[in-house]
């Protein structure tokens, strides 16, 4: 017995190398210098991994609290926040928070406006 001719279709374009378009090459440039890339590399196990990490929702939520805490000058519970996601997470965006929330005592500096650098 066939099976739906649409489905067989689809399925067999997906296999298909003459449908899919070719990937994306170039270079990145990383402060540890340029590597290789392309499109295919979001497919790579390595990248999976960090994306279905940082993907969880509860990384968005702590992350997200942690920086509304840092934008309204609330910076000891900030601190606290950042801190939470980094042991969870080992995240290095909450430890360049921490580092600018530490190096000022857990006070936002007079010219802070609740943005920007501080």
């Amino acid at each position: 017995q066939r099976g739906n001719p649409i489905e067989t279709n689809l399925d067999s374009s997906l296999n298909d190398d003459r449908v899919k378009p070719p990937p994306v090459q170039g270079t990145v440039d990383l402060p540890s210098g340029p590597i290789a890339y392309d499109s295919s590399s979001w497919l790579k196990k390595p990248l999976r991994d960090i994306r279905r990490r940082y993907s969880d929702a509860r990384f968005r939520e702590m992350f997200d609290t942690a920086l509304k805490a840092y934008f309204a000058g609330d910076w000891k519970n900030a601190a606290f926040q950042f801190e939470r996601v980094d042991v969870l997470f080992d995240d290095n965006p909450s430890k360049y928070f921490l580092r600018k929330i530490k190096k000022n005592n857990c006070i936002p500096p007079a010219t802070f406006d609740g943005y920007g650098s501080s």
